[in-house]
């Protein structure tokens, strides 16, 4: 029974100002709000000594049901919220098809109309290892070989995770939204529904590759 809620992974560094910038966000766009709220910012990464390596903006970052489904371009390690989102994350339960905690977090925020905060600088060192999972920073055939499978063998299933999204959520969410989940729940056995996510804007990160990307795997019936 807390007010705020962070994701904290065990290798990363808090600044000491990070709970304090986003908690202040999150109380001056919610006040006494019953919506859910978020707060997110750019990721800092460092190597194992924690020295810099690179940081990933958020510049451009399209704040859509459809683009979160493409890419989940934030880390959750730089999220917190409130008691309003962590209540529907655990309404959700623990069948997550395969999505990750951040990830499934900003489905549900954009599902639930939460308010949405995007921090202009990072507060966290996010700590890459020599055994972190994630591509990032680890040259250029890691990378490939995480977007080939990000594309032919994914780690999450859409499809059910939509029909979840579209059980709970259908009655408050606007048409164009509500229709992107029926098509994503039904693609693989209805060709309309895959023609309509196809032929669509269904795949809309702002990262263009990405969207291709989600295109072929939809092609594929592995989106």
């Amino acid at each position: 029974s807390f007010d705020f809620y962070a994701y904290s992974d065990q290798d990363d560094v808090w600044k000491e100002s990070k709970l304090y910038v986003a908690v202040k966000a999150l109380e001056l766009t919610s006040g006494n709000s019953s919506r859910p709220s978020l707060y997110f910012e750019p990721t800092t990464a460092v190597d194992e000594n924690l020295a810099f390596l690179f940081e990933r903006g958020l510049a451009g970052l399209h704040l859509t049901l459809q683009g979160f489904f493409v890419r989940a371009r934030v880390a959750a390690h730089t999220m917190v919220f409130d008691v309003n989102l962590k209540r529907e994350l655990d309404l959700v339960g623990e069948n997550h098809c395969g999505f990750s905690h951040g990830w499934l977090a900003l489905l549900i925020s954009k599902c639930t109309n939460a308010n949405l905060i995007v921090g202009e600088k990072s507060h966290t060192l996010h700590r890459r290892l020599s055994t972190s999972v994630s591509a990032g920073g680890k040259g250029f055939f890691k990378r490939l070989s995480f977007e080939w499978n990000v594309m032919f063998h994914p780690e999450v299933d859409r499809s059910p995770m939509a029909q979840i999204l579209l059980e709970r959520y259908g009655q408050q969410l606007g048409q164009s939204d509500r229709c992107f989940l029926k098509h994503l729940a039904n693609y693989k056995k209805s060709c309309s529904d895959k023609q309509a996510l196809l032929f669509s804007r269904s795949f809309d990160s702002d990262i263009r590759f990405c969207n291709i990307e989600g295109w072929i795997s939809c092609l594929c019936n592995r989106y």
